[in-house]
């Protein structure tokens, strides 16, 4: 019997630079939600030819960050909502690594939590974001498609239910007592945020809605966006900012003056 010959090392390479090249030119003619996808496949050519051997994210958000949005800056401070473990995919952990930058993650499952602080230095704690003192029902659901971590009434409906037709399925439900976004910063004495990062499996708009922007002043944020309707960038716009790029799922704004850094740097280019 005979077998398809292995591709090369060389041959694989190649088809990964062919990629990064492809998704390059789309990428420069596509303006839609669609860049988020394209954003992802360059990031994944990138990560396999190891260009990027320093960042976590998943879709390249980090780099972003470092390059365009804060280049050079260090001592900033980010705030990390629905951070995991804190490692893995995470939008802030290059800026605490390679920038000596410092804040604060959240999430509200406590083996998250306890995965976080065994590898980040910044401040973690564990906390169900959403309505002040709110009794709510939370959901942890998993099978082999992916998980869903999240408030019943904010999760996402269309990605439970993909985890819901695998056999696998399991989930655990349990009641659980809300805290505002606004409490839980100040609490630990948050005050100007340079960068937001927000996972919340679709709770992301009530939490900007909930958000006092004028008190903290956030200079970034990316925000995940799995619906990927209109809604949260509708949101953004209403606090006064503007959407800048698609990474994945996840959608990056800016304040009005960084925006207008940004577009500079572009006409220097």
């Amino acid at each position: 019997m005979s077998h398809a010959p292995r591709p090369t090392l060389a041959a694989a390479r190649s088809i990964i630079l062919e990629t990064l090249k492809q998704t390059s030119d789309a990428l420069g003619k596509d303006v839609t939600r669609a860049r988020g996808g394209l954003n992802q496949t360059l990031w994944h050519a990138q990560q396999a030819l190891g260009l990027v051997p320093h960042y976590f994210s998943a879709a390249g958000q980090d780099m972003l960050l470092a390059s365009h949005i804060f280049p050079q800056q260090r001592g900033g401070t980010f705030v990390d909502i629905g951070c995991g473990d804190g490692a893995t995919a995470s939008n802030s952990l290059y800026l605490e690594v390679f920038r000596q930058w410092s804040g604060l993650l959240v999430d509200a499952r406590e083996a998250a939590v306890l995965a976080a602080k065994d590898c980040r230095r910044s401040t973690v704690v564990q906390a169900v974001i959403g309505a002040a003192g709110q009794e709510g029902e939370f959901v942890s659901a998993s099978s082999s498609a992916g998980h869903a971590y999240g408030l019943a009434e904010t999760l996402d409906k269309d990605w439970l239910a993909s985890l819901c037709s695998q056999t696998d399925y399991s989930e655990v439900r349990q009641m659980v007592t809300t805290r505002s976004i606004n409490d839980v910063l100040a609490e630990h004495q948050i005050g100007a945020i340079d960068f937001l990062a927000v996972n919340l499996a679709g709770g992301e708009v009530a939490l900007v809605n909930d958000l006092d922007f004028a008190k903290y002043q956030i200079r970034a944020a990316s925000i995940e966006n799995a619906r990927g309707d209109d809604a949260l960038s509708q949101a953004m716009e209403a606090k006064g900012y503007a959407l800048v790029d698609y990474f994945g799922t996840a959608e990056v704004f800016v304040d009005p003056d960084t925006q207008a850094k940004l577009v500079e740097m572009m006409n220097d280019v």
